[in-house]
């Protein structure tokens, strides 16, 4: 499977933290991006985490989020159908009160598979950005996509429990949620490397000493398949085929289970001081 990056623009020089672009103008460079894509043979294009709003405060997230249905992933849609590609595109969704960061799939045909909320939120975003209660696989084109975003690489369970689940590609749209690239550039070849699956991560443009890497493909090994420059820029890979699942058998899961016997007694103590 061919699988594209889109790595969005960043902030603009001279834009204020907190200030997105407008949202024609995104919409316009997703689906410049999404019709480049297609016309180099991708299936798939993976933008980075709020690649729908740019790169934003968390304390912005509130005037831009927007329902799963709502105007800007309709229009995602709509760009997919045009280009006969898949989209997974981050954005702040709006449900019930609460405001997550999300990362829409859309299949070509511009309908919706899933809608994953980030399940790991960083302190300073606790009181503005809800966490996701479950992890989330998508068989697409004879793969089973395991999603994530950003912060949620930082932890080794949220990729390995979707592996044991089953997934064998980890498709990551991150950037917003990141704030050290030396940690990052060790961990994206570990979490290939340790799941034996092969992973795509796609960010912003940020420039040399940002805190996000750039956008890459690392094949089950860890090694680079491919990656970008830190410019705007869309690239593609060539995915090999699904390998036999990792041997996991020497895990001793009855260790692990205790660790979070542990976390969960702590958490009980915690709730009655």
């Amino acid at each position: 499977m061919r699988i594209a990056l889109w790595q969005a623009a960043g902030q603009a020089a001279g834009q204020p933290a907190g200030q997105s672009q407008e949202r024609g103008e995104r919409l316009a460079a997703l689906r410049s991006a999404a019709l480049e894509a297609a016309a180099q043979g991708a299936r798939l294009l993976l933008a980075p985490e709020l690649g729908l709003v740019g790169e934003v405060a968390p304390r912005e997230l509130a005037a831009l989020a927007e329902p799963s249905d709502g105007e800007g992933p309709r229009a995602v849609g709509r760009i997919a159908a045009e280009a006969g590609l898949a989209i997974l595109i981050g954005y702040p969704e709006r449900c019930t009160g609460r405001i997550y960061s999300a990362a829409l799939l859309v299949d070509r045909h511009g309908h919706s598979l899933a809608s994953y909320r980030r399940t790991h939120v960083r302190p300073e975003e606790e009181q503005l950005v809800a966490r996701g209660q479950w992890l989330t696989i998508v068989p697409f084109e004879g793969r089973r996509l395991g999603l994530l975003l950003g912060y949620d690489l930082a932890f080794p369970e949220a990729a390995r429990g979707l592996v044991l689940s089953g997934a064998d590609l980890l498709v990551a749209a991150g950037g917003g949620s990141w704030g050290d690239a030396h940690l990052l550039e060790v961990l994206l070849p570990a979490r290939a490397l340790e799941n034996g699956v092969p992973l795509a991560w796609a960010s912003h443009a940020t420039g040399d000493g940002a805190a996000i890497p750039p956008s890459r493909v690392l094949g089950a090994d860890g090694r680079p398949l491919v990656r970008l420059a830190e410019a705007p820029a869309v690239a593609v890979a060539d995915l090999p085929p699904a390998a036999a699942a990792i041997d996991l058998r020497d895990r001793r899961p009855q260790l692990y289970q205790r660790l979070a016997m542990v976390d969960a007694v702590a958490g009980r103590a915690a709730s009655l001081i």
